[in-house]
């Protein structure tokens, strides 16, 4: 159809709040709510920080930086990381699949937003910095692993895609292979 002007109208029955703004919308509240918490006086921060050090010390053990930091560490985050990818694909292919994912997206934005306020508060103008060495270079993986579980998760089909998830799985865990290898050398910069 078009307008009195001859251009094409916008068809009236298209949504304007799509399922995708739905989890914007959770992951920015979760932001603010965690700027709030981190604000309030949470110890995410200073915890992080404690671990982000134990972490970065296992790495240097043996003979320097980017030694090994263990295996039960590489194998646990690895595990970690496979499970969370599991569970997203498991509650995509649920009918509570968007309540779910903003759910997990207001998860992502409370925690991020808590351990950023939190390092900023504790290391001033380095935190930023930190909390980027911190998801560096993980976060290259996990990112688009989780934008595609959540197209997969908004879609009308609820089909679970097995050979892909197999392939997400995989990227899993070389991202925490990366979190556990790559990572400590690059948070040891920054402490």
């Amino acid at each position: 159809p078009r307008n009195r002007k001859g251009r094409e109208a916008l068809p009236r029955n298209r949504a304007i709040f799509t399922p995708w703004h739905f989890l914007m919308f959770a992951f920015l509240a979760g932001t603010v709510l965690g700027t709030a918490m981190a604000n309030a006086g949470g110890d995410g921060g200073r915890l992080f920080l404690e671990l982000a050090q134990r972490v970065t010390d296992a790495g240097d053990t043996a003979s320097g930086a980017g030694a090994d930091p263990g295996m039960e560490l590489a194998f646990s985050v690895i595990l970690r990381r496979v499970l969370e990818v599991s569970f997203c694909w498991a509650l995509g292919l649920t009918g509570f699949s968007i309540v779910g994912f903003a759910a997990v997206s207001l998860y992502l934005g409370l925690s991020s937003a808590m351990i950023l306020s939190s390092i900023t508060m504790e290391k001033g103008l380095l935190g930023p910095f930190i909390y980027l060495a911190a998801m560096f270079p993980q976060a290259f993986i996990y990112i688009p692993v989780f934008l595609v579980l959540a197209f997969w998760a908004l879609s009308r089909a609820k089909r679970p895609h097995r050979a892909a998830f197999a392939l997400l799985l995989a990227a899993a865990a070389g991202g925490g292979f990366l979190e556990t290898y790559v990572n400590p050398w690059l948070l040891g910069i920054f402490l």
